[in-house]
């Protein structure tokens, strides 16, 4: 995975977070073969997971938060995030990023390239080998 995606993704978290929500946090899990970065909420309205990658505008659930991101350069340009993902992604030679959502939370997940997706092993099991 790219540091920049990854970063792009934990700022976009930080400015969709719904605050108010009593499981709010940022969740991030890693794994052997991808990284999950979770939000408690659901995608605006205007935006689907099949369209979320396509250009649209910002919705962010903390402006405020958003906007003091923006003015510190951690938030490049509003609603250009996923895009830059992607190219991140697609620099460093693994995957484009893909999302998730049931409602309740939003999802993007990271894999990566390379495993050996055949494996009698089970990437959802951790192991400290």
């Amino acid at each position: 995975m790219h540091f920049e995606a990854l970063r792009e993704a934990l700022t976009n978290a930080l400015c969709h977070r719904q605050l108010d929500s009593p499981s709010g946090s940022v969740g991030i899990a890693v794994f052997d073969d991808r990284v999950e970065i979770e939000n408690a909420g659901h995608l605006p309205n205007e935006l689907t997971v099949e369209t979320i990658k396509l250009p649209h505008r910002s919705y962010p659930q903390n402006p405020i938060i958003a906007n003091a991101l923006y003015m510190t350069a951690y938030l490049e340009s509003w609603g250009t995030g996923v895009s830059r993902m992607v190219d991140a992604c697609k620099a460093a030679g693994v995957p484009e990023p893909t999302y998730g959502t049931d409602g309740l939370f939003v999802w993007i997940t990271f894999k990566r390239s390379g495993l050996d997706t055949n494996s009698d092993t089970n990437p959802d099991t951790y192991s400290d080998t």
